[in-house]
């Protein structure tokens, strides 16, 4: 079997309906999962972009604010984002409950308000009816944990009934001693949301574990740290039996592609800036300006002595990641000599991903 350098594999499983986007915090994950998401809006009916990192960035990457409910895209009648903050929203929850020992509980055992909000998440997601949804994750310490809380949540929440089971005569004394009528139906209706929170837990295990309908694609750059932790998290994808086998190795300076793909950039924003122009002589300036500006572009590039070495130390590490990748779709993208924000930008960084560049550049 051969393994496309590409994310083609992606649009060609008609069954996927998550994917989750993850790596070293710094690695371009937000721009990867923002491409992907403007490529599936082309092919699927609805698609959601969320972003489960606090650090939010969608926002900045498509010139537009969003919030923790769904917002469309501009240009688009398929594109949705959001950007939820697990720590509000733990908040809220907390708050909403007003009951002194799901207070106490939060208080008590570790990462108890990162597994309510990310339930609370999963919860969203099973009401909000969309063909596809990407994931922006955090960096990988925080993604991994995410990943995990299902089953953590699982024995957490078995551990607390069992528990109740265990001592409910001494319950019962102690809620007829300190507790209100009120305050006691209180706490019969939190371990009724554990039992449900329960069984949507076990929804998303199942779902996560499902390969035809949940991915994760890895997004790194070739340096060490950034290696070393992607070999983590395809361990850890792994024992959680996640689906993984696309690698995207971002920020590469590959002086031949960043020159075509220069060209390919200048070409799309001279399109777009002769849109607005009707006088032929204007056209023309422009079209020299951007010339100009393309010449002297990759005449800094191609005269850079820390580009050049730079582009040795990196290929080191490509080298190994091809090694020990084999069997991984790995998508090698060159780094861009500008920020990519903004739709064009985006879509054009999609061609990378999905192979169309190759397509492009032969036109």
């Amino acid at each position: 079997m051969t393994f496309s350098p590409n994310l083609q594999n992606l649009i060609d499983n008609e069954e996927l309906s998550w994917v989750l986007v993850g790596g070293k915090g710094g690695v371009g994950k937000t721009t990867v999962s923002s491409s992907i998401a403007v490529r599936f809006a082309e092919v699927r009916e609805s698609v959601l972009l969320i972003s489960t990192d606090p650090a939010h960035n969608l926002s900045d990457s498509f010139n537009q604010k969003f919030g923790k409910e769904p917002s469309l895209v501009k240009g688009y009648e398929n594109l949705y984002a959001m950007e939820v903050d697990p720590l509000n929203s733990t908040r809220e929850i907390v708050n909403e409950t007003n009951n002194p020992l799901f207070e106490t509980l939060g208080s008590a055992l570790p990462g108890i308000d990162e597994i309510i909000s990310f339930t609370e998440i999963m919860r969203l997601l099973t009401k909000l009816d969309y063909d596809l949804v990407v994931f922006d994750t955090a960096p990988t310490g925080h993604t991994l944990r995410l990943l995990s809380f299902p089953t953590t949540m699982n024995k957490t929440i078995e551990k607390l009934l069992s528990l109740k089971n265990l001592i409910q005569g001494a319950w019962n004394t102690v809620q007829k001693l300190f507790l209100s009528n009120e305050e006691s139906d209180n706490d019969e209706d939190m371990l009724g949301k554990l039992n449900t929170i329960k069984k949507v837990i076990d929804g998303v295990i199942e779902r996560f574990q499902d390969q035809k309908k949940t991915t994760f694609v890895n997004v790194c750059i070739p340096e060490f740290l950034s290696l070393y932790e992607t070999e983590r998290l395809i361990y850890e994808l792994f024992t959680l039996g996640i689906d993984s086998h696309n690698i995207v190795v971002n920020q590469l300076v590959i002086p031949e592609k960043l020159e075509t793909i220069n060209k390919i950039l200048i070409k799309e924003e001279m399109k777009q800036l002769l849109k607005k122009v009707k006088d032929e002589e204007e056209k023309e300036l422009i079209i020299k300006k951007l010339e100009k500006k393309s010449e002297k572009q990759l005449e800094v590039m191609k005269n850079c002595p820390l580009c050049l070495s730079r582009s040795k130390l990196q290929q080191n590490y490509v080298e190994e990641i091809d090694m020990l990748y084999e069997e991984f779709h790995i998508v090698k993208v060159p780094l861009h000599p500008f920020e990519i924000r903004g739709i064009e930008r985006l879509k054009n960084f999609s061609k990378i991903l999905f192979g169309e560049f190759e397509n492009e550049k032969e036109k």
